[in-house]
Order: structure tokens, then C-alpha cells, then sequence
């Protein structure tokens, strides 16, 4: 249920999701966007920032909602909300904001990954016309001489599952 819809989508955005980000980037004319995303299951970007993380960030958790079934015929449905919070920190506002106006197609790749075998029970994700929330916000530090500018996205992805063992 909630533990493998967390811990299937984590496995497949740290395979795909800064690649898919790099070819969103090529395919619209932009720079990189930046490389060696840490991705960190069980946690939003925010838990990263504060333990004091620098590098993009792109954490992977369940949202507050979960829905389910009693088990019926050893089988239980269920449909999770899956929390992607990507993070981005660079001292050009204009690119950052490009990037991470990206970063939910990059994410979206990765539930089109989240199809029936990929294991868990994960079958589907975001299968429902609008189903997934995006919401995305921004801010400001001094650092020494040099501002830095951060960008979030926070994009949450409905995930069906299916457990038919415990």
C-alpha cells in the first residue's frame, strides 16, 4: 500500500528523473539543468535542506492522503498519494524558474513509468484526467556577496496498488 507506492516511485525517479530533466532541457534550448539530484525516499526537499543538503533535491514521500479497501477475494486496492518535492538552489532567477517549470514534466515521465509489473503492486499512477496537483513557489537568501535563489515543485501523483499477499 503506502510503502510501496513510496518506495517504487523512488526507485524509478533515482533511475530516470534527472536524465528526463536533462532531455526536457535539451529539447526546449535551455542550459542543463543541474546534475546530481539526491534523491530522498521517505522525505520532502525541505528535510534535505535543513540536514543541511546543497545539491538538487528531489524528495519522494506519501502526501496526506491514502485511500483503501478491507481485502477482498486476497486482494486489496488502494490508491496513495505520492508526494515529488523538487528543489533547485542557483544565482540566476530565469533559468532556475525554467528548470523547475520543467521539473513536473520530469516527474510526470516517472509516473508514466509506473505501470502494472513494475513491481510493489504498483500498476498505474495519475490514470485519472487532472489528477495530479502541481504547485510551485519560490524565494530568496543572501549569501555573502552573491544572492542565491531557490525554486520548488511539488507535484502529487495519485498511484493505484494492488497487494495480494499479507
Amino acid at each position: 500500500m503506502i510503502f510501496d507506492a513510496v518506495e517504487t516511485c523512488a526507485a524509478v525517479a533515482l533511475a530516470h528523473f534527472e536524465a528526463d530533466l536533462a532531455a526536457l532541457c535539451t529539447a526546449k534550448g535551455l542550459a542543463a539543468a543541474p546534475s546530481g539530484w539526491k534523491v530522498l525516499a521517505w522525505h520532502d526537499a525541505e528535510d534535505g535542506v535543513e540536514l543541511g543538503s546543497i545539491e538538487p533535491l528531489l524528495g519522494i514521500t506519501v502526501s496526506a492522503d491514502a485511500s483503501t479497501q478491507a481485502k477482498s477475494q486476497d486482494r486489496r486496492e488502494s490508491l496513495t498519494g505520492v508526494l515529488f518535492d523538487a528543489y533547485i538552489e542557483h544565482p540566476e532567477p530565469t533559468l532556475l524558474a525554467q528548470w523547475i517549470a520543467l521539473a513536473p514534466e520530469a516527474v510526470m515521465a516517472t509516473a508514466d513509468r509506473l505501470v502494472a509489473g513494475i513491481g510493489g503492486g504498483v500498476y498505474g499512477a495519475s490514470v485519472k484526467s487532472l489528477s495530479t496537483r502541481i504547485e510551485l513557489s519560490k524565494g530568496y537568501e543572501e549569501r555573502g556577496e552573491q544572492p542565491m535563489y531557490w525554486q520548488r515543485a511539488r507535484v502529487t501523483v495519485p498511484v493505484w496498488d494492488e497487494d495480494t499477499g499479507l
